[in-house]
């Protein structure tokens, strides 16, 4: 069985400390955390338990590694490593953000411990997130690739503009550009203003980087399209905290923007949405000859559970209902909800997709009348289709729990 690693291993002396930081962890990053209070009990945890951890929070001086050791074994086993401390020294912060940590804190310092957690959040979701790097210099590229692949950003690289474009045009998922000024063929602002014609700064952050000593260079970066810039040569801790400042600032726009789009309840997008994504995915599929077809699935007793049982029982069932939709549509991306309505978007043939939900209607004959209808390709435009699916479930005389293909 594979083990996901998705704990976060907590190296530290004092059971006091060692608790506070394992309980703001779980409490506010809800990860599960392992604890270890020497060197030996390091060296065990690793050869036991190595596969579930993801991140590791180390104190610099350790019961039979007083030298920071710790750091070093655990840098060995390629794990991202926060360093704490005691006291701040320059001296030992240079030599050990030198060795690739991901940051150092100082313990008992106000606000530490927060910063501590988010950064924490940050480079678990880093690892679902890229950035592209565009830069001429192969040296200073290469520097910006292992700082962001030290925070566990998936990372693309391109020594122009033209390169850069390519990529944007392919790769699907990069969150964040970030971009040098003086390059050949098109510079820094010029490749901004056209990557700007593609996506806004609600959909991709714009980091402007520069050595150039223009004196209006970070205005002209930030009205081409830039989100941020930062003036080289920069610090290594100062890249990276601007890079995970900006990408948690994406983050929360497009979170308070989804959360227009969806259904407090299930998560899944409200009907109007629903249309909106399913309509060219529709008639994509439909065009290029693939199966297609919109579901419904009616929650019909769900007044009669709000009248005898009360709101909070008619929330249940729903979620109940969603979770079975979740299960036997597995693969489906494009769901919606309208009060007693779900529609779901499936690239299968009607027969297949009734077979479906022959088992979902089965799954829920417990205690809930709920009834299904399909429509195929044949039922014109996503709007007609969810139109037909609502008139025919709702069909007065109609037989509860049975399924329709239309």
């Amino acid at each position: 069985m594979t083990v996901v690693a998705n704990k976060v291993l907590v190296v530290e002396n004092s059971a006091v400390q060692a608790r506070i930081i394992s309980e703001h962890i779980e409490d506010m990053a809800r990860f599960g955390t392992i604890l270890a209070s020497s060197m030996d009990d390091l060296q065990r945890l690793l050869a036991e338990r190595g596969d579930e951890i993801f991140l590791a929070v180390c104190n610099l001086s350790l019961k039979g590694a007083p030298g920071g050791e710790a750091v070093d074994l655990l840098l060995s086993q390629n794990l991202p490593v926060i360093v704490l401390t005691s006291t701040f020294d320059e001296q030992l912060r240079n030599r050990y953000l030198e060795k690739r940590v991901l940051d150092y804190f100082i313990k008992g310092a106000p606000g530490e411990l927060e910063c501590l957690v988010d950064l924490v959040r940050r480079v678990w979701r880093n690892s679902e997130t890229s950035v592209l790097v565009v830069d001429d210099a192969l040296t200073i590229r290469n520097m910006m690739v292992r700082l962001l692949q030290n925070q566990n950003y998936k990372v693309y690289a391109a020594s122009d503009g033209e390169q850069a474009l390519e990529i944007l045009e392919t790769v699907s998922d990069i969150g964040m550009l970030i971009t040098d000024y003086e390059m050949p063929g098109m510079n820094g602002l010029e490749l901004i203003r056209k990557v700007r014609e593609l996506y806004s700064r609600e959909e991709l952050s714009i980091l402007g980087v520069s050595a150039h000593n223009a004196g209006a260079l970070t205005a002209k970066f930030l009205k081409s399209g830039a989100n941020d810039f930062l003036k080289k040569p920069f610090e290594a801790e100062e890249f990276s905290w601007r890079v995970n400042k900006n990408m948690t600032e994406l983050e929360r726009i497009q979170q308070i923007r989804d959360a227009f789009r969806r259904d407090a309840l299930t998560g899944f997008l409200t009907l109007k949405h629903f249309v909106q994504q399913a309509g060219p995915e529709f008639e994509f599929s439909k065009a290029g000859g693939e199966h297609c077809s919109i579901v419904g699935i009616f929650l019909e007793g769900l007044p009669s559970i709000h009248a005898t049982q009360g709101f909070e029982a008619g929330d249940d069932a729903v979620e109940r209902m969603a979770s079975a939709v979740r299960m036997h549509f597995p693969h489906a991306e494009t769901i919606g909800r309208l009060g007693s309505m779900i529609y779901v978007m499936a690239h299968a043939p009607r027969e297949q997709v009734g077979q479906s939900l022959t088992a979902l209607l089965a799954s829920l004959n417990g205690g809930m009348s709920v009834g299904a209808a399909v429509a195929g390709a044949g039922c014109g435009t996503v709007s007609d289709s969810v139109r037909q699916l609502m008139n025919s479930l709702t069909a007065p005389g109609r037989a509860g729990g049975s399924l329709t293909l239309l």
